[in-house]
């Protein structure tokens, strides 16, 4: 008593002194080491605190109120290490008491011990399977820090003893995130089972299918919503992929049709519907509602691109040249309209041009291997390259391949260079490197048989004519060379 007066009127030493006193007549009274505790606590001599709880903890280790304050002064002193040991003793007394585990939480997550983290969030939530906040936790952290699998593991268990929409629904998502569809259709068919809300899941499933590349499924779900009239916008976008991708040409334009009705603020329907028609063959109704939405959506360079390239490949260079340049104004940096406009000019034999375009994607993009590969094939491919240009292009090609080390095609172009410049064996080295990376592109076998033709090694010549030949049957070219090799 003596002790605690003093340690009322704020006198420390006195306090001190007496509480020493009384625990040298009874050393294991957890009273006065507490007394001791509260005094050192008071003093701000938390060192000393520590060591009279241990005592304590050694004397009582079921005590769980010293416990919490020999972790409260751990985590202060960043002893996380005898924290975590403090924890495992007293939860070995108090399995699942739901403060020592949130304590536990704390000092991993301080830890970034997010894996064991988890797993202590899911003993919490077994503790008090009310609590959903936890649940939606274990979700978040397991995304942000990259366990997954822990939190798949967790949900699963949770769901075998308690199948709630949450569980399931979260269920579905991560399995989504982890690219496992067929299993995650598996969970949205249960939920569907015991959730009113049929309309959001069925076209959930609907995407979950797509997902999984079982687009007669995506249809067979879908089909009937859009049957009754029901035209969402979700609905005809996922049917209309769907039906692109099984090549129903017929449905893909009445859904575009559908589109352009009852949706004609967006684009998507006017794009979907002028591809329809050019799988179909029809160009002339493609090209129709590619002006219409040129008109509509003026802001847009998908539309006279789309117009540019109809024409382009229709060899009507004027009108290509037309809706390439109204693309242009609307997007003066794409890229790939600059790209093909180049390649239409060196079709067309305006090779100034066709340099100058080539030129300005490379100044405006050094690091634009494509821009440098093409434009070094394109001037080797030219009838009167000089030896000067062919030097150039080869400098173009080894910047692209510095870029791209593994690119087969870059390296068949490196190799074509020499192949021009009469560097027969150079041109060799690397149209080899090439095939090791693509061996069945016809345009670098028919390329490595015309170097073994200049290097008179005829038969393997041959041999890489005919496996060229397989893969480009149609190649007249590549079977006259059969045929004048056959002939010798």
């Amino acid at each position: 008593m003596k002790g605690e007066y003093a340690l009322l009127q704020k006198n420390y030493p006195q306090a001190e002194s007496d509480f020493s006193k009384a625990l040298s007549l009874a050393p294991y009274s957890p009273t006065i080491l507490q007394s001791l505790v509260d005094l050192k606590l008071y003093q701000g001599e938390y060192v000393d605190a520590i060591k009279y709880l241990q005592k304590i903890i050694e004397l009582d280790p079921e005590n769980k109120e010293p416990g919490l304050q020999l972790l409260q002064l751990y985590i202060q002193e960043e002893k996380f290490d005898e924290a975590h040991e403090l924890l495992d003793i007293l939860l070995d007394y108090h399995a699942g008491d739901i403060e020592l585990l949130y304590a536990r939480s704390n000092i991993q997550y301080l830890k970034q011990d997010w894996s064991n983290l988890l797993k202590t969030y899911h003993l919490i939530y077994l503790a008090d399977p009310d609590n959903t906040e936890i649940l939606i936790k274990i979700y978040e952290i397991g995304l942000a820090t990259d366990r997954e699998s822990i939190v798949l593991e967790i949900l699963q268990a949770i769901y075998i003893k308690n199948q709630t929409i949450l569980v399931l629904e979260l269920l579905v998502e991560l399995l989504t995130v982890m690219n496992n569809y067929s299993e995650a259709i598996i969970y949205i068919q249960k939920l569907m089972e015991i959730d009113e809300h049929t309309y959001e899941r069925t076209i959930n499933m609907g995407e979950l299918y797509l997902l999984n590349k079982e687009f007669d499924n995506v249809i067979t779900t879908l089909e009937p919503m859009y049957k009754s009239e029901n035209h969402s916008l979700k609905v005809l976008r996922l049917l209309l992929i769907a039906y692109s991708t099984i090549g129903n040409i017929v449905e893909q334009i009445n859904i575009s049709q559908i589109l352009t009705k009852e949706y004609p603020e967006l684009s998507i329907g006017y794009e979907a519907l002028s591809l329809a028609y050019r799988d179909a063959g029809e160009d002339v109704n493609a090209i129709n509602i590619l002006n219409k939405a040129l008109d509509k959506f003026p802001n847009e360079a998908t539309f006279p691109y789309t117009l540019a390239n109809i024409y382009y490949q229709s060899k009507n260079y004027i009108q290509a040249e037309k809706y390439f340049m109204i693309a242009l104004d609307v997007d003066p940096q794409m890229f790939s309209i600059l790209h093909t406009l180049a390649i239409m000019y060196e079709e067309m034999e305006d090779t100034m041009r066709s340099d100058s375009l080539f030129k300005h994607i490379i100044i405006q993009n050094k690091n634009n291997a494509i821009g440098l590969n093409d434009y070094a094939y394109i001037i080797s491919e030219r009838n009167n390259s000089s030896m000067y240009e062919l030097n150039y292009a080869l400098e173009l090609a080894e910047m692209a391949i510095a870029i791209e080390p593994k690119n087969a095609a870059f390296l068949d172009t490196i190799g074509w260079i020499y192949y021009k410049m009469g560097t027969y064996k150079k041109a060799q080295e690397y149209l080899e490197k090439s095939l090791k990376i693509n061996e069945d592109n016809p345009v670098i076998l028919e390329h490595m048989g015309d170097i073994y033709h200049k290097l008179d090694a005829s038969s393997q010549a041959l041999l890489l004519y005919e496996q060229a030949l397989k893969q480009d049957a149609n190649n007249k070219l590549i079977q006259k060379k059969i045929n004048n090799l056959n002939a010798k």
